[in-house]
């Protein structure tokens, strides 16, 4: 038969997958409304598509489940661009080498420790167009077939287009994870208008702990569009 978990494995467990599901999902809802309150535009081109879609009416689980890419595209966007901008885990997936091992011309030997560095590809000006700037619009459909086959399709990487990972290594609650925030972020937009509080430093101070959170999380000024 198969062997049981052990009540110190199973707590081990818990300690790792509670706060790693909870951070995550929490870092990426707050960055993604951090970006979304400084730029109007996107802001106001999000709640376009998300009223048109939902018609002022609630979500259900028939909407948010309708389609992954297909459905609100532009809410994708912004979900993608701002994990682009402010990953909530830059390094993912390490592997300590078990054997001499060369990349990019270099040779690093058995007991290196590597990882997925997951922002600088992202911010590298000669695959991504003003990589400072907001631009959702950066991971529509045409634009990801645009740049196919080009340098800076390796952007549109699977590693590098979530915080949880992909493949056999794939957080366990990335589906849950992202219908989570899609669901929150489309009913927030449909019912808030909102901006940072006034004084909000340019520069939004973070904390590095199991995600990067912002730290303290900036107040908001909220309008309700209804």
């Amino acid at each position: 038969g198969e062997a049981a978990v052990a009540e110190g494995e199973l707590k081990d467990l818990v300690n790792v997958t509670l706060p790693a599901s909870v951070d995550t999902t929490s870092s990426l809802m707050n960055w993604a409304l951090v970006h979304l309150a400084r730029n109007p535009g996107a802001q106001e081109q999000l709640h376009a598509e998300v009223a048109g879609a939902l018609g002022g009416g609630p979500l259900t689980a028939e909407t948010v489940t309708a389609g992954r890419h297909e459905w609100l595209p532009y809410l994708n966007g912004c979900l993608r661009e701002s994990h682009r901008l402010t990953p909530s885990i830059p390094i993912t997936t390490t592997k300590v080498l078990d054997a001499p091992t060369e990349l990019h011309g270099r040779t690093l030997p058995p007991g290196s420790v590597v990882g997925l560095d997951m922002m600088s590809a992202q911010m590298d000006p000669a695959v991504v167009e003003a990589p400072l700037e907001f631009r959702p619009e950066r991971w529509l459909p045409e634009a990801v077939a645009a740049r196919a086959g080009t340098p800076a399709e390796v952007i549109d990487h699977r590693l590098l287009a979530g915080p949880f990972s992909a493949g056999q290594r794939m957080c366990p609650g990335s589906r849950v994870a992202r219908l989570e925030v899609r669901a929150f972020l489309a009913q927030f937009v449909q019912d808030w208008r909102f901006r940072l509080a006034e004084g909000t430093p340019e520069r939004i101070a973070y904390k590095a702990g199991t995600t990067i959170m912002p730290d303290p999380m900036p107040k908001f000024v909220l309008e309700a569009r209804r």
